[in-house]
């Protein structure tokens, strides 16, 4: 790792104190788990500093390699996959019996290895096997888990091209330094400034009570999606099952809603590439009926489409619909990350598989109770960008009005 600057020392630090304090609202005395990759390490010190200053019980680093990952999923014997498997599934229920909370690293990485189809397959069938059926369990934030990008040399270089090493690096932290209110005197005091900027539209979105939603661009995107039964729009921040209140995603951008399972029709073209486990999708188009995926392309990545499609029957469902405006620091960058934390946050997005129970006002939480009110269930939760600087989005209202919310990617609340 080379050597950081003074400055970026110390907004590291800073940037490691909101993902503590605000990211996970860590409590005294309490375990904080902070997952990382090998060139991600580095960072996860300072967080676990940053975490003892705020008086955490204790801190645990668990270091998950994306080449250690690759090489066991090529190798591996189908008895070790599941040792493995097991161990990890295992070891979170005890962080999760503890009350720890969670810190996930984010940077993507071309460390892997292609799989063969058999491989894949078991690979595939072995995390069914131990992963509980559905998202929903985790979506409900019985723990408070969080999630936030990392600067590598590697990522840098891919995210700008033209620039090399040291640059890149001292560039991209620039920007995520930006992107997440990290680059002033007091990013604390501005994190949660832009937060009450985001919580004010959520609640006049909230306030319209809208019921469906229409969306078109010059793409080809004519979307209709009808949000679930007593629905509210979610983002920003989000309470854990005692009610402390943290911010699972920093940067956010985002204000979100449930779509009824059984009610999207259209289709949908995306406008920024999709990364998924290292492969591209791009240039793909899902025609929606009842809810569901009736046809589907792509002109990239059509068979890792398919795939992801094919994981089980809520796949091909919509858990998330989500509103990001064009003025959003990130839309600003135009840049191309590379990793969905930070591009699902420079535009208008949607999320097949999984919905979020926190979008349904509900006093019954149960997995029956959220599908019949249309909360989609999945092993997945995927999201794509299809919102473009030309976007319209219609709202039609419980009162029958029609409104139009947001007019060429800009908010009209």
């Amino acid at each position: 790792m080379m050597k950081l600057s003074n400055e970026i020392v110390k907004q590291l630090a800073e940037y490691a104190k909101l993902i503590v304090t605000r990211g996970v609202s860590l409590e005294r005395n309490q375990l904080l788990v902070v997952t990382c990759s090998s060139d991600t390490l580095y960072f996860a010190k300072i967080v676990a500093s940053a975490g003892y200053a705020a008086g955490a019980g204790d801190v645990q680093i668990r270091l998950e390699d994306e080449g250690l990952n690759a090489l066991r999923n090529q190798y591996a014997t189908e008895e070790q996959l599941l040792i493995q498997y097991r161990n990890q599934s295992s070891l979170n229920e005890q962080y999760i019996e503890s009350k720890a909370c969670f810190v996930r690293l984010i940077a993507p990485t071309d460390d892997v290895i292609a799989l063969t189809d058999e491989r894949e397959l078991l690979l595939s069938n072995i995390v069914k096997s131990i992963r509980k059926p559905s998202l929903i369990d985790q979506f409900a934030f019985v723990v408070r888990r969080q999630a936030s990008p990392v600067a590598t040399i590697a990522w840098a270089e891919k995210v700008f091209p033209l620039l090399h090493g040291e640059e890149a690096f001292a560039k991209l932290w620039e920007t995520i330094f930006h992107i997440t209110y990290c680059n002033s005197n007091n990013s604390i005091e501005s994190w949660d400034k832009h937060i009450a900027t985001l919580l004010s539209n959520k609640a006049k979105l909230n306030a319209l009570d809208i019921k469906k939603l229409i969306f078109i661009n010059e793409l080809g995107t004519n979307l209709e999606v009808e949000l679930a039964d007593n629905n509210q729009w979610f983002g920003g921040n989000c309470f854990d099952i005692e009610g402390k209140e943290f911010y699972p995603s920093i940067p956010t951008e985002e204000i979100f809603a449930a779509p009824h399972r059984l009610k999207v029709t259209g289709v949908v073209y995306n406008s920024i590439p999709l990364y998924l486990n290292n492969e591209c999708i791009d240039g793909f188009q899902l025609t929606f009926s009842g809810g569901e995926v009736t046809s589907f392309d792509a002109k990239v990545g059509k068979k890792h489409l398919a795939a992801l499609l094919a994981t089980d029957e809520g796949a091909r469902r919509l858990g998330e619909v989500a509103l990001v405006h064009n003025g959003s620091r990130l839309a600003e960058q135009n840049l191309l990350f590379y990793e969905t934390l930070c591009d699902e946050n420079r535009t208008c997005h949607i999320a097949l598989g999984a919905g979020y129970p926190g979008c349904i006002v509900d006093t019954d939480r149960s997995r029956n109770n959220l599908l019949s009110k249309g909360l989609n269930q999945s092993a997945i939760h995927v999201d794509f960008m299809f919102g473009t600087p030309d976007m319209i989005v219609t709202a039609l209202l419980a009162n029958g009005e029609e409104k139009v919310i947001m007019n060429k990617g800009e908010y009209n609340l």
